[in-house]
């Protein structure tokens, strides 16, 4: 059946004719195309590429340095340092530990009032510079410490720590103004440099104190220390430092294969009994930051592909075998 428009042509009243079939199977068929290879190209960079994480910046520690306010006025400082650094060399996972305490008080009066602060982190610290600049006003005291530890799993060399300390320092007052171990070690760019420059105001004896107890250090893991330079300079001013540093070594552990169990023999004198070998799995691969294709995803990569084809066949398909026009009507 058809009616005639206003132009006079013929246009069938049962649907739209093959040409435009056509046509909306084509914008079908481009939209279902668009999101199947938007889907592709999404699990393709999601297996692909991984964005690689900023490695984490080493941590500077500075504690009691340059005091303006103990500087004016006589002081009593002491000031603690303690850190723990743990570093895997063959994965290059890190970590740390600062415990940092800080009190202070006028010369000679007790207590001094102390805050302690403990920060844990996934970085390294690799320098500590503390007490410098520091109690410079006449009958200041001042006491540092400073002890690092370093945790390291895999095989490094270590050697003795290089110190420069009490270079320049108890210049004037009653001798022997220095009671330094190791004494007057002059050492460029070395781990340890305490101690110089300081406690030039004259006094009693023995008014500069500092030590290093055995200490390692190595490659892998330096950390510089650098403390009571150029501070307790008043007159009478004492100063007491002191630094440890240890490197322990931990063997990687690497994990032996299980031994396969041969057969066994028989002690009846029969044939032996077989013996199942034990099947050792394979070392899985490292990861690398890529995850394997979800199941869901191709799941749904499916569906979407086969509502595309089930859609295009039937705006595809003719109205009626062998008449596009439909069926008539009685």
């Amino acid at each position: 059946m058809t009616i005639r428009s206003r132009l006079g042509a013929k246009r069938s009243i049962w649907g739209p004719n093959r040409t435009g079939a056509r046509r909306i199977g084509a914008r079908v068929a481009g939209t279902v195309g668009a999101l199947a290879l938007g889907l592709i190209l999404s699990l393709s960079l999601g297996a692909t590429s991984s964005p690689a994480s900023a490695a984490t910046a080493p941590i500077a520690v500075d504690q009691c340095n340059n005091s303006v306010a103990n500087n004016a006025a006589a002081h009593a400082v002491a000031c603690d340092v303690t850190v723990t650094n743990n570093l895997n060399i063959a994965t290059g996972e890190t970590s740390s530990v600062t415990v940092t305490n800080a009190c202070d008080g006028s010369a000679n009066t007790l207590p001094l009032t102390c805050v302690t602060t403990t920060t844990p982190s996934t970085a390294l610290v690799l320098s500590v510079t503390q007490c410098n600049g520091n109690v410079n006003a006449g009958g200041s005291n001042l006491v540092c410490t400073v002890r690092v530890t370093n945790n390291i799993v895999g095989t490094a060399s270590t050697t003795p720590a290089t110190v420069n300390q009490c270079v320049g320092s108890g210049a004037a007052g009653t001798q022997p103004t220095l009671e330094c171990d190791p004494a007057n070690a002059a050492t460029t760019g070395a781990t340890i440099d305490q101690c110089n420059g300081s406690a030039n105001g004259g006094g009693a004896p023995n008014r500069v104190i500092c030590t290093v107890s055995p200490s390692t250090e190595t490659a892998v893991l330096r950390v510089m220390v650098n403390q009571c330079n150029g501070s307790s300079n008043g007159g009478g001013a004492t100063v007491t430092c002191s630094v440890s540093m240890q490197n322990l070594m931990t063997p990687a552990v690497i994990a032996s294969p299980t031994p396969t169990p041969g057969p066994t023999a028989s002690t009846t004198g029969g044939t032996a009994a077989a013996v199942t070998p034990t099947v050792v799995a394979t070392p899985s691969l490292a990861y690398t930051g890529a995850d394997s294709l979800p199941s869901a995803y191709i799941a749904g990569l499916a569906i979407l592909l086969g509502a595309g084809v089930i859609v295009l066949r039937r705006r595809l398909a003719p109205k009626g075998a062998g008449n596009e026009k439909g069926p008539r009507r009685s």
